[in-house]
């Protein structure tokens, strides 16, 4: 993934679903890596918790919201904040 974004996403806004572990995890560490700023959601508060410290130690562009991406109301209401970055 990195080849392929390098350059690309520092300064963008993105958002990762399912960023607790896994893939979404690695991907939403990778993309704070490279300067993208955004927000990383998953349903569970704790795994959240962890796995959001990590990515916006690395990057503090980066926020959490604990919300299911089944929820585009809630979800749009959390993130909103994010639009003026972009």
């Amino acid at each position: 993934m990195r080849h392929l974004l390098e350059g690309r996403v520092g300064g963008k806004v993105v958002l990762v679903t399912g960023g607790t572990g896994g893939i979404g995890g690695a991907t939403a560490i990778g993309l704070a890596v490279m300067g993208a700023d955004g927000a990383i959601t998953g349903r569970a508060r704790r795994r959240l918790d962890g796995s959001g410290v990590t990515v916006t130690a690395l990057h503090p562009g980066v926020v959490r919201a604990a919300v299911s991406a089944e929820d585009p109301d809630r979800l749009s209401a959390r993130l909103r904040p994010l639009a003026s970055r972009s």
